[in-house]
Formats: C-alpha cells, sequence, structure tokens
C-alpha cells in the first residue's frame, strides 16, 4: 500500500508538507496468522509554519507550525508484524526508526501498539 499526499494549511501559522508512506507486508505460508510488516515514511516540508519556534515538527501526529522546519527531510523505516487471532481480532506492533540524521523531530524513534477488534 502506498499513502502519498501535500498537507498545507489555509494560514502562514501551519507548515506545509509532502509525505509518502509505503506499507509491505506478507501472510506467512498463507496461514492467515502472522503478517510481518516493514513500513518506510518520508516528510518534506516544503515551507515553515509562524506559529512557533521550537525547532521541531509533530509529523503526521501534529502540525505545531514550527519555524525554520522548511526544507527538512525525515525519512523513517518501521518493522513490526501483526498477529490475527481470529477473524474479528488482531494484533500489530512496529518501532519506527530514522534513515536520515539532521534535524530532530518530536517523533525520532516511535514504538506503535494497535489492537484490533471488529463487532
Amino acid at each position: 500500500m502506498d499513502t502519498f499526499g501535500y498537507s498545507f494549511g489555509t494560514t502562514s501559522q501551519r507548515s506545509d508538507y509532502f509525505y509518502n508512506s509505503i506499507h509491505l507486508s506478507w501472510d506467512v505460508m498463507n496461514r492467515h496468522t502472522f503478517f510481518p510488516l516493514v513500513e518506510l515514511n518520508w516528510f518534506y516540508y516544503s515551507s515553515s509554519g509562524t506559529a512557533r519556534n521550537l525547532g521541531t515538527e509533530g509529523r503526521d501526529l501534529a502540525n505545531i507550525g514550527s519555524t525554520d522546519i522548511g526544507g527538512s527531510n525525515f525519512l523513517h523505516v518501521a518493522p513490526g508484524f501483526r498477529y490475527q487471532f481470529s477473524q474479528r481480532a488482531s494484533f500489530g506492533a512496529a518501532v519506527e526508526i530514522p534513515l536520515t540524521s539532521g534535524t530532530r523531530d518530536m517523533q525520532h524513534y516511535r514504538a506503535t501498539l494497535d489492537f484490533i477488534w471488529r463487532y
């Protein structure tokens, strides 16, 4: 799966950025239970905001409108897995690791856990 887009603010207070998230997963031995996965997430800030002078941004969590962030690239890889207990319940986990150096953002490293229950 791939998600690509551009986020722009309606005022100059928020930062504008491109994003691209690629997700690959596979069904081990076609058992429909264990799915190793890897994601590649890229953010490029085309312009800075004017709301706060923090020197960092919140990527996909929050657009805080930080100044001096324009021109920054963030590239992360996120290996993980999903385990499906049944048709109705599954658990997933991933760890996001930066591949670029330089400017750090609020989410330099990130662990994600989720549980999905379908009713």
